[in-house]
């Protein structure tokens, strides 16, 4: 995208023009008139550097709003790929991602690594005896509940359907153990 009012083609164009009138005052033999022309030529020559270099700078700030609209626009949408938009908390995929990461960060550190999986016990006779609407209201406060009910380092999401996995970095099977009956 070209957004310099003065193209670099027509930048050279003029440059190389100027350097044509050079060469044809420097023939002249008044030294009055080859001092004045100079200064004319040197002063469009000016003119047209900061033209050049105001246009440049104008284009570097718009193509940086541009790049950072898009990096802010690639975030969200990282987001919302790995969020599940019922119960915001990650879904299958960052539940993936993040089983691979944490188990590679477990093997490198020696420490543990956790997987508790979690069900809704007669989630279909809820939704059956309910309704929809009631099972979503359902998924939505497992979900809050899970969430606050763990560590920041822990990583809770919605496996599929009723199903929630949390992952606990570094966590005892005692302490899981004792986490989840409180859960």
């Amino acid at each position: 995208v070209q957004t310099c009012a003065l193209p670099i083609s027509d930048f050279n164009s003029q440059i190389l023009a100027t350097s044509d009138r050079f060469l044809k005052i420097s023939e002249l033999e008044n030294i009055r008139e080859l001092r004045k022309r100079m200064n004319e030529e040197v002063s469009g020559l000016r003119r047209a550097v900061e033209e050049k270099q105001q246009k440049d700078e104008e284009a570097y700030t718009a193509l940086t709003r541009r790049v950072e609209t898009l990096q802010a626009k690639l975030s969200e949408m990282e987001v919302e790929a790995t969020v599940d938009p019922l119960t915001k908390v990650g879904n299958r995929r960052r539940f993936d991602s993040s089983l691979k990461r944490l188990t590679q960060a477990a093997k490198e550190n020696g420490k543990s690594l956790a997987l508790a999986m979690i069900d809704v016990d007669h989630f279909k006779k809820i939704n059956d005896t309910h309704g929809h609407p009631i099972g979503d209201r359902v998924l939505v406060c497992v979900a809050q509940w899970l969430s606050r009910g763990v560590r920041q380092t822990d990583v809770v999401c919605r496996y599929g359907g009723e199903e929630f996995a949390i992952l606990l970095p570094g966590a005892s099977a005692t302490e899981v153990e004792r986490r989840m009956k409180k859960l």
